[in-house]
């Protein structure tokens, strides 16, 4: 699921199949370092782009004798900027900034806008009673910046320029945070299908559990993985910079 991978703790589960584990060896400590947060906000860019494609709902106009309906329309998201970084004892920091191309089909010429957006929100990581990862949102905000008008609208009024603002940030503000949920809420339905029993090879299979609750410090966030049987797969270690420590 793409849109789930794009705030990136999937990276966690990913990780272990390119571990190698034996019988002797029933648990593992699986650490993801900043460099792999880094790693995963490049990669997280185009799904966040895509989520972010978002409806706005009609603009209606007061100005004139009579309440006009206006189509506003999203043609473009850009995030130039995806930012992850761990908080101590809670989860990830995510901090992003959108571009917003957006038309207006007013009368008696259509506008585009580009409307930045700064979006904050932190993702808490923790573990369920049958040693699933859940993650989940306490915290999310999207901060505006004025818009600016492209070329070919020079002659929209600031007048109207300020209420038709005024009606997209009203608009999106909840909305971007609840594509913020969903891109979260997505990316735990995917990690409670990992969990458990799942096939490696044609004669294996692995069953392994988050043991106790993630360690999580401002560096790394650490986590301990109980495998039931043995397993091998390909040294991980060239894809993610992240480590792997035996116990």
């Amino acid at each position: 699921m793409a849109r789930a991978c794009s705030l990136g703790l999937l990276l966690l589960l990913l990780l272990l199949l390119r571990t190698v584990v034996t019988v002797s060896l029933p648990v593992i400590v699986v650490r993801l370092n900043k460099a792999a947060l880094d790693y995963v906000s490049d990669i997280g860019k185009a799904p966040l782009q895509r989520a972010l494609q978002v409806t706005i709902s009609d603009f209606m106009d007061p100005s004139g004798e009579v309440l006009q309906s206006t189509r506003v329309q999203i043609l473009d998201a850009h995030v130039p900027f995806f930012y992850l970084k761990f908080i101590a004892g809670f989860g990830v920091h995510l901090s992003a900034a959108a571009n917003f191309t957006i038309k207006v089909f007013s009368v008696p010429e259509p506008m585009e806008l580009v409307l930045p957006v700064d979006l904050l929100a932190d993702v808490h990581v923790a573990r369920d009673s049958i040693g699933t990862l859940v993650l989940s949102v306490p915290a999310c905000s999207s901060i505006f910046s004025p818009a600016g008008m492209l070329d070919g609208s020079i002659s929209t009024s600031q007048e109207l320029l300020d209420r038709v603002q005024e009606h997209i940030k009203a608009d999106l503000n909840n909305k971007l945070c609840l594509h913020v949920y969903g891109l979260v809420q997505d990316l735990n339905v995917h990690l409670g299908t990992l969990i458990g029993l799942s096939p490696v090879g044609p004669e294996s299979q692995i069953r392994y559990s988050i043991t106790s609750m993630p360690t999580i410090t401002s560096n790394y966030i650490s986590l301990d993985i109980g495998v039931s049987t043995s397993w091998s797969a390909c040294c991980w270690h060239r894809w993610c910079p992240g480590r792997v420590l035996r116990r």
